[in-house]
């Protein structure tokens, strides 16, 4: 998340750049120094207002509807992960590597493994009579699949990998963990009600 946002600020920063230089080939004036720096100031204020505003809203909707919350705050994760892949995704012709692609391909795996996270949390009722414990599981597989990637992605710093392959590799082990997980139940109890989290 603070790679992201470091991220947005430097295309603010370049953004700013272009705005206070030489516009004559737009068709309209250059605005002055002062005027963009004004409107500059203003976008950021706006920004942090909405980011104020939004914190204060979860933190109410939090403390009243834990569930909601917690949807929320899964689906945030999710569409950051989506948005992770789609921009690995299609900037993969101009990549000199495959380091940002492997990354980018597992927060897709892994945005899949928290939906399934988010749906079936207790309360939710999309997979009735189950427990708190496959939520969990499902949580943990998502960082698992996560923590191994950027463990992995040093890899290809050096090299090219195959879209179709690596997506391919994902994909089964993602079905491996949703099969070890769903079918097979021989997955590590991660949650016992009454007694919490066993991880």
């Amino acid at each position: 998340m603070l790679v992201f946002l470091l991220g947005v600020l430097h295309a603010d920063r370049r953004i700013e750049a272009a705005t206070l230089g030489d516009r004559r080939g737009w068709g309209r004036e250059s605005m002055s120094t002062s005027e963009a720096h004004a409107k500059s100031i203003s976008q950021r204020a706006m920004a942090l207002l909405a980011g104020v505003v939004t914190l204060v809203a979860l933190f109410l909707i939090s403390r009243s509807n834990y569930l909601l919350f917690h949807t929320l705050a899964e689906l945030f994760s999710i569409i950051i992960g989506c948005a992770s892949f789609l921009i690995a995704w299609n900037s993969r012709q101009f990549l000199q590597n495959g380091y940002l692609l492997v990354i980018g391909v597992a927060y897709a795996f892994a945005a899949a493994l928290d939906l399934l996270h988010a749906l079936s949390y207790k309360g939710m009722g999309v997979f009735p009579g189950i427990s708190a414990n496959l939520a969990t599981q499902l949580w943990i597989a998502a960082r698992y699949l996560q923590s191994l990637s950027f463990l992995l992605a040093p890899l290809f710093l050096r090299r090219q990998v195959k879209p179709g392959w690596l997506v391919l590799g994902y994909a089964l082990v993602t079905a491996g963990l949703l099969v070890w997980i769903l079918v097979w139940k021989s997955f590590p109890q991660c949650y016992v009600e009454g007694v919490g989290l066993t991880l």
